[in-house]
């Protein structure tokens, strides 16, 4: 239930093309963080990982304490892990008209891609071991058709 968007829950609600962004933001915020979209775990008030990150971003906590510790190790770059967790973040929202047009999205990975090209390992693709223990690449040029 946690890659449902909210309005998805409700019966009568059409699903559109922002609950897909929904879900795009929880998998991002899964691929941050290392953790489960129930929040890994962690007492957080049944609210989820989505709910897990915002707290920590308004609390203004450490980096360290939500990133997923072996994409720290790899990470150089903490402006770019900071940009993609506001771009999941921004997916997420609770109102849908309020999230991001997939197209942007895909534009803002793009961005973060171009303006940190410097870092070639993290431009090209993040490497990421899930919960699982399963390796996943992520490409961030993403093909809209």
């Amino acid at each position: 239930m946690y890659y449902v968007a909210p309005e998805a829950c409700m019966s009568a609600h059409k699903l559109s093309p922002k609950c897909d962004v929904y879900s795009f933001g929880i998998v991002l915020l899964e691929m941050l963080t290392g953790r489960a979209p129930d929040g890994g775990g962690l007492d957080n008030d049944g609210k989820g990982l989505e709910g897990l990150v915002r707290k920590a971003f308004r609390e203004e906590r450490p980096l360290t304490e939500i990133i997923d510790p072996v994409l720290l190790q790899e990470v150089h770059a903490k402006k770019q892990v900071v940009a993609a967790f506001h771009i999941a973040l921004n997916c997420t929202e609770l109102d849908p008209e309020v999230r991001p047009k997939m197209r942007l999205v895909s534009d803002s990975l793009d961005r973060i891609k171009l303006q940190y090209s410097w870092d070639e390992t993290l431009a090209n693709s993040w490497k990421i071991v899930d919960v699982s223990g399963f390796v996943i690449r992520v490409d961030l040029q993403l093909e809209l058709t």
